[in-house]
């Protein structure tokens, strides 16, 4: 346990964090592709548009690609936290503007895909004219939230899809095991991966608008439990205070009367 201050923080112990992988784990295997019988060859999928009418008849999300159709699994509070801020950032700044954000209930769709990202935002009116359309087939920018279970996928298929869209001009990768965040750019016919960061500031050059790197993991804090003590006047900085049981380590000016 770290204490600063008037606070306890609690950190996630190394045995909870491999429990989380572990989980992100089943579900990715839970999303294994659809089993359809011989008989029913004839109304499987052969392509994506294909694909979102048979969509249209199932209950639940699912993605295909490539012939293949697989249920679409969830992700973790901490990956919902990531998307939460960077979809109230960008809207924020888009607002009064030609582009438009969607989140996780919208698939981007290629020649060979239709997958539902994360965060995605367009700025051609094929895509923004219509919210009645539940895809966007004409993306800037698509951000993919990466975890255990799906960072091989979001680095190698979904880079190699989503790189066949014309329209695309960014593609951003943010970890939610830790502080990593990674941007491929297309310059003129040419895909280029920018060093991976860490902190600072995030710059998303398709739409000229810089975020901090902090704020985007803000609400996806590896400490999961802030308890406010009563904290004491003690005589000296970092002394014990035995009534509080924590180490005062500074007293707020607001307390400390």
């Amino acid at each position: 346990m770290r204490r600063t201050g008037c606070y306890a923080v609690t950190t996630l112990p190394a045995n909870a964090r491999n429990w989380e992988a572990g989980a992100q784990k089943k579900r990715s295997l839970a999303a294994r592709p659809r089993i359809t019988s011989d008989d029913d060859s004839a109304s499987r999928p052969s392509n994506a548009d294909g694909f979102l009418a048979w969509e249209r008849g199932e209950e639940g999300k699912h993605e295909y690609a490539d012939g293949v159709v697989t249920a679409f699994a969830g992700g973790t509070k901490r990956h919902a936290a990531i998307a939460r801020e960077l979809l109230t950032v960008l809207h924020s700044s888009l607002r009064g503007g030609p582009c438009e954000v969607f989140g996780s209930d919208v698939s981007v769709v290629t020649e060979r895909s239709a997958r539902y990202q994360d965060v995605v935002v367009s700025c051609d009116e094929r895509d923004t004219n219509d919210f009645g359309e539940t895809t966007v087939r004409y993306p800037r920018l698509i951000v993919e939230i990466i975890s255990e279970s799906t960072a091989a996928i979001d680095r190698g298929d979904k880079l190699d899809e989503y790189r066949t869209l014309a329209s695309l001009r960014e593609y951003v990768l943010i970890d939610s095991r830790r502080r990593w965040i990674q941007t491929y750019r297309r310059t003129d016919e040419e895909w280029i991966a920018a060093l991976p960061r860490a902190a600072g500031e995030l710059q998303l050059h398709s739409l000229e608008i810089t975020l901090a790197i902090a704020d985007l993991y803000r609400g996806a804090a590896w400490t999961r439990r802030r308890r406010r003590t009563n904290c004491r006047r003690s005589g000296r900085i970092g002394e014990f205070d035995r009534n509080a049981r924590i180490v005062v380590t500074g007293i707020p000016r607001t307390l400390a009367a």
